[in-house]
């Protein structure tokens, strides 16, 4: 499927160039044998530049949910849902519901998080007009391999390691008048595989 994709790519901009030649042939308007044409007028339109300021915004959310992704892994591993580096990088409600699953899934319990997830990130949608601006990201989230060990003694917690397929998510990272990109939105689904 993904040859299929990459071959429709590349063949629909070969027959918009034949297309236009062809039309151009056939404008009845011929040029004396000895004129060329100039290189500008034989060269394709620049394609239009993409906005800085959008380019900026998903390179900053992008490493914000990073970053933010990072320190929920680092906090789960060490058990500490009060672990500063999750306020560098989420804001309320996801804050607040990260150090509470935090705190029941491993402070409560003795427990802490072995091995590190991956996540794969994609822009969705960037809202610069909108007051906040936010940008919306699609995530492919993989916690294959993963298990639980006791914090007391780090022994490994039976039938703990977690399997199943990677699954998808979403997160919603908003500017701050500040000028910080902080998650403030995470949804992920495991019934829908990525």
């Amino acid at each position: 499927m993904v040859y299929c994709q990459t071959y429709r790519r590349r063949v629909a901009p070969t027959l918009v160039l034949v297309a236009a030649l062809a039309a151009a042939g056939c404008t009845g308007k011929s040029a004396p044998p000895a004129a060329r044409p100039s290189a500008a007028a034989g060269s394709a339109s620049p394609t239009p530049s993409a906005d800085p300021n959008v380019a900026a915004a998903r390179q900053e959310a992008i490493t914000a949910y990073n970053g933010y992704f990072q320190a929920y892994a680092a906090a789960s591993a060490a058990g500490n849902p009060d672990d500063p580096n999750l306020a560098t990088y989420a804001a309320d409600p996801v804050l607040s519901v990260t150090r509470h699953n935090i705190r029941v899934d491993f402070a409560d319990t003795g427990k802490v998080q072995v091995g590190v997830p991956k996540v794969t990130v994609t822009v969705g949608k960037v809202d610069l007009v909108g007051q906040p601006a936010t940008v919306t990201l699609n995530v492919c989230l993989d916690y294959r391999g993963l298990s639980l060990a006791y914090k007391s003694n780090h022994s490994p917690v039976p039938n703990s390691a977690l399997t199943g397929d990677p699954y998808t998510g979403s997160a919603v990272v908003t500017r701050f008048t500040d000028g910080r990109w902080l998650v403030t939105q995470a949804t992920s689904s495991r019934d829908t595989p990525c």
